[in-house]
């Protein structure tokens, strides 16, 4: 109840004054939780919310010495993505699925970050992955569909765009790419 308390504290004050200041302020309170990692993977998280990137990088990794967490990772691996350390992005979403193999919004992310970087064979296997952990993630399905059709698998990324539209009926894209494919293919 007390970290709770003292992470409430923290974030009243970085919403009164600079994000900083308020981490100052709380050096001196936080005696108590220094060994509690989900301090650490909380603040971490909200200063990457309000764009204190460099903060939440120290903060993640601070809590991730004392414990190894997916959702930290995952968090860590994204802002390394906003800071464009694309590298170390892969890295830490890759250790995400490591240490917890059925959170599917690691995969995710990794899948966006390969396919982004045209490893459409790679994204495939995250984007499939994704959709096996979450089979009502129609994005997960729109985006396997993207990178069956950037590897001309164009029967097979009908199928997903058809599930990505089962799934959400008002998905225009994948609606749309659907349509084309079936245009297309003939059926």
């Amino acid at each position: 109840m007390k970290n709770i308390v003292l992470l409430v504290i923290g974030l009243v004050l970085v919403s009164v004054v600079s994000a900083e200041t308020a981490i100052l302020g709380l050096k001196t309170t936080t005696d108590n939780v220094m060994e509690n990692p989900d301090f650490y993977f909380s603040l971490g998280k909200f200063l990457a919310e309000k764009g204190y990137l460099v903060s939440a990088e120290k903060y993640l990794l601070i809590g991730l010495g004392i414990e190894d967490d997916a959702v930290a990772r995952h968090n860590l691996g994204v802002v390394y993505y906003e800071q464009g350390k694309l590298e170390l992005a892969e890295q830490e979403f890759g250790k995400a699925t490591e240490v917890d193999s059925d959170y599917g919004k690691a995969y995710y992310s990794l899948g966006l970050l390969l396919a982004e970087q045209g490893r459409n064979e790679e994204a495939l296997v995250d984007f499939v992955m994704t959709a096996e952990l979450e089979p009502e993630n129609c994005d997960a399905f729109f985006n396997a569909g993207i990178v069956l059709g950037r590897l001309n698998r164009l029967p097979e990324a009908k199928e997903y765009f058809a599930k990505a539209v089962e799934i959400n009926p008002e998905f225009a894209e994948a609606k749309q790419n659907l349509e084309f494919l079936e245009g297309l293919l003939g059926f």
